[in-house]
């Protein structure tokens, strides 16, 4: 009897393995084509979640940076022609909504550097790593795993002069204080 054991594979691979098991990606998610012309060139998979909204997947053998932006390139072209996009599919009998497509990066595995600047991008986007193991039977089977993307810290917004000179309870303290830095204001001193 044979062992499974985690092995590499090819994008080739991984694409065709999502083609015929699409819900190991994601419960009720539908592959509607792969390489899907772009004016980037061919997206891997454009697929469609259990809400109707389209899935842009960009796929990777390798961890590579340069994946989020390759991602976002198809992402903006997928967004830019949802209409038209959403037209052929409907004669393709896929019911498709307008709604803002999803981007979903699969790899396996994303550096810190993507993970970090990913909270930064203003589009529904999901990471995925996976792992695949050949069976005994030399079968492929792969596992996904979601990668959380914190969420963007809102940035410190500083206090004002007047809000801070405030602070000060007292309001003689307060406009001897405010008076002090017109002086040095007058002097030149920042």
């Amino acid at each position: 009897m044979g062992k499974i054991r985690p092995v590499e594979v090819s994008e080739q691979v991984l694409e065709d393995y999502i083609m015929e098991n699409p819900d190991d990606v994601e419960e009720d998610f539908k592959v509607v084509d792969k390489q899907w012309p772009t004016d980037s060139g061919p997206l891997d998979i454009l697929g469609v979640d259990g809400e109707g909204i389209l899935v842009i997947i960009e796929l990777k053998a390798k961890e590579d940076d340069g994946q989020l932006i390759q991602g976002l390139r198809y992402y903006d072209y997928v967004a830019s022609n949802i209409a038209s996009i959403v037209k052929h599919l409907e004669n393709r009998h896929i019911p498709v909504s307008e709604e803002e497509p999803r981007l979903m990066l699969i790899a396996p595995s994303f550096s810190r550097t993507l993970v970090r600047v990913a909270k930064y991008v203003d589009v529904d986007l999901d990471l995925k790593e996976y792992q695949a193991f050949k069976l005994p039977s030399n079968e492929i089977e792969i596992v996904f795993k979601s990668i959380e993307i914190e969420e963007r810290k809102e940035p410190k917004i500083y206090p004002t002069l007047e809000e801070k000179l405030n602070i000060i309870e007292k309001e003689d303290m307060r406009d001897l204080a405010r008076s002090f830095l017109e002086e040095l204001k007058n002097l030149d001193v920042s």
